[in-house]
C-alpha cells in the first residue's frame, strides 16, 4: 500500500471508530438522561467530554508511526465536525457561528495530541 493511500485510510479509519464510539456514548447518555433529571449545563458538558473522549479512542486505536502529529490532528478535526453537526441535528437545530470554529480547533487540538499519545504507548 502506498504511503498516501496509507495515510488517508488511518485516518478515515480513526474517523469512523470516532463516531461508532461518539453514537454508542450517546445512547448510553441518552438512557442516563431518560432515567435521571439532568441541568442544560450538565448535557453540554457530557456532550463536549463524550466528543472528546470519542477523537480520543479513534485516534489511539488507530494512528501508527508515520506522520502521527498530522494524521491524528486531521482525524480529529474530521470527526468533531462530524460529530458537531451529529449532535446539532440530534439537538433540533444546525447552526454555524463560534462554536464550530471551537469545535474543529478541539479536534484537531485533541486529534494531535491522542496521535503523539498513540505513537508513544504503542514503541
Amino acid at each position: 500500500m502506498s504511503t498516501k493511500n496509507a495515510f488517508t485510510s488511518e485516518v478515515i479509519k480513526s474517523v469512523i471508530i470516532s463516531l461508532i464510539t461518539a453514537l454508542i456514548l450517546v445512547l448510553v447518555f441518552a438512557l442516563f438522561i431518560k432515567l435521571f433529571s439532568f441541568s442544560d449545563l450538565a448535557i453540554k458538558i457530557a456532550s463536549c467530554i463524550i466528543k472528546i473522549v470519542a477523537v480520543f479512542v479513534g485516534t489511539l486505536l488507530i494512528i501508527k508511526n508515520e506522520h502521527w502529529f498530522i494524521k491524528g490532528g486531521i482525524a480529529g478535526l474530521i470527526s468533531l465536525v462530524l460529530e458537531y453537526i451529529l449532535f446539532a441535528l440530534l439537538g433540533g437545530g444546525l447552526g454555524f457561528g463560534v462554536a464550530i470554529i471551537w469545535e474543529i480547533l478541539l479536534g484537531f487540538t485533541i486529534g494531535a495530541g491522542s496521535g503523539i499519545l498513540a505513537v508513544n504507548l504503542k514503541k
